[in-house]
C-alpha cells in the first residue's frame, strides 16, 4: 500500500514549486532539515509527487514556448532586415539553425516510429547542404 503525503510533504512541495524562495528557505521555514528532506525522496508517494510536478511544469513551459513560436520566428525573420549587418547575419544563421534542428527532430521522430515498428532506419543524417544553405540565405536576404 502507497502511503500518502502527509501535511507537511504537500506544504513544503507547494512551497517548492509555487514560492520565490530557494530549496534551503523553505526547508528551513518549515523545520525540515536536510536528511528528513532526503528520506522524503525515498518515499514513493512523495517522489512521485515531486516528479509529477516537475513533468507539469516542463508541460507549462512547452505550452508557452509554443504559443509564442511564432512571435519569437516573426522577430528574427525581422532581423535578417537589421541595419547592423552583424545582427542580420547571425539572424541568418538562427533560422538555418533553427531550420537544421528541426529537420533533425523530425528525422529522430520518423527512425523512432520505425524501430517501433521494427522497420530498417534512415542511418544519413538530416544535413543541411551548403547550397541549400545559400538558398535561404539569400531568401532572407531579399
Amino acid at each position: 500500500m502507497v502511503k500518502k503525503l502527509s501535511k507537511r510533504q504537500s506544504a513544503v512541495l507547494d512551497k517548492l514549486f509555487n514560492g520565490e524562495q530557494t530549496t534551503e528557505q523553505i526547508l528551513e521555514k518549515n523545520g525540515v532539515n536536510q536528511q528528513l528532506y532526503n528520506k522524503w525522496h525515498s518515499e514513493l508517494a512523495f517522489t512521485d509527487e515531486f516528479e509529477r510536478r516537475i513533468e507539469q511544469l516542463h508541460r507549462h513551459s512547452r505550452l508557452l514556448i509554443a504559443r509564442y513560436s511564432s512571435l519569437a520566428a516573426a522577430r528574427l525573420v525581422s532581423l535578417t532586415e537589421s541595419k547592423s549587418g552583424e545582427t542580420a547575419r547571425k539572424a541568418c544563421l538562427d533560422i538555418i539553425d533553427r531550420i537544421h534542428n528541426t529537420l533533425a527532430s523530425r528525422q529522430e521522430t520518423v527512425n523512432s516510429r520505425q524501430n517501433a515498428e521494427g522497420l530498417g532506419q534512415d542511418s544519413d543524417p538530416v544535413s543541411i547542404t551548403p547550397e541549400l544553405a545559400e538558398k535561404i540565405l539569400a531568401a532572407l536576404a531579399q
